[in-house]
């Protein structure tokens, strides 16, 4: 018994892609720049927002996977206003994807920008393990692919989108989309018409959430996914970064099975930074 309850499971990973959508632009409204990301997993995943305070480098706000199998962070904003969200490389087998993780810890500690992690990058991501980032300052966006070996590829955009799934965009790693990753190619071609569609005019933070919910390609292959009995949309996180420099402002919504929906909004002001002892939970 214990053998079919193991190969059941084995399927049900087999059959889902540990997959997300995040996409952003330079054309919010107010003069703002917008990133969001929909974090699709296994319903049994664990997840909370917390502020934490390094020993060292700037204060951060995250959405935290709290599971034991694989904890961590999975999109957060920092006090300088760098923004950062990562995705899976599921396009990739499971075994080529092995190296070092940390990464998006280490960005949000010690970067104030995305210049700061092009400064950076060699300390961030050679001998990572594959993963995919999705950034955004008060002046520009960019995507990060890392690939086999810690070979890394950076795009950054001073105007227009940037979207990204969980197969490679960058020429250099084609060969790495070694699965047939149906969902993330159809949720890469959704958003992308979306953001395409609205090129012309400029997006308000409501609108931008909205696109989170977008359920136009069925249970398991759109950017909202409700899935059919394994991986499924379990949080939104978006955040909106004004050009001025003044506070940003971060959206977030956790849709744990078995739950109420519950979301956040929080104007990051600079008074949101200062908290006793090292980690504060404010969602979970």
């Amino acid at each position: 018994m214990k053998k079919i309850f193991l190969f059941c499971i084995f399927l049900l990973l087999a059959n889902n892609i540990f997959a997300c959508t995040s996409w952003s632009t330079l054309n919010g409204e107010n003069n703002t720049v917008l990133l969001a990301k929909n974090r699709d997993e296994l319903p049994y995943q664990r997840q909370a927002v917390i502020l934490k305070k390094p020993s060292h480098g700037y204060v951060y706000l995250a959405l935290v996977s709290i599971n034991d199998n694989n904890p961590g962070i999975r999109a957060g904003i920092n006090q300088a206003g760098l923004a950062v969200m990562s995705l899976s490389a599921s396009a990739m087998e499971k075994a080529q994807r092995r190296g070092r993780g940390g990464a998006i810890k280490k960005m949000l500690t010690h970067c104030a920008s995305i210049s700061d992690v092009i400064k950076q990058q060699n300390f961030l991501f050679a001998g990572q393990k594959p993963d995919f980032y999705m950034l955004a300052d008060p002046h520009q966006i960019a995507y990060v692919e890392v690939g086999p070996q810690g070979q890394f590829n950076i795009a950054v955009r001073n105007r227009g989108d940037l979207y990204h799934t969980n197969h490679y965009l960058s020429p250099r790693f084609s060969t790495s989309n070694e699965k047939a990753v149906e969902s993330s190619h159809v949720r890469y071609q959704r958003i992308a018409a979306i953001m395409q569609a609205h090129q012309n005019r400029p997006w308000s933070f409501t609108n931008f959430i909205a696109v989170s919910r977008d359920q136009t390609a069925g249970p398991n292959n759109s950017i909202w996914r409700v899935g059919t009995g394994g991986v499924r949309t379990l949080s939104t996180f978006v955040v909106s970064i004004p050009k001025n420099n003044s506070p940003p402002t971060v959206y977030i919504y956790l849709a744990t099975p078995g739950q109420m929906g519950k979301k956040i909004q929080i104007n990051l002001t600079p008074q949101i930074w200062h908290f006793a002892g090292t980690e504060k939970v404010l969602l979970q």
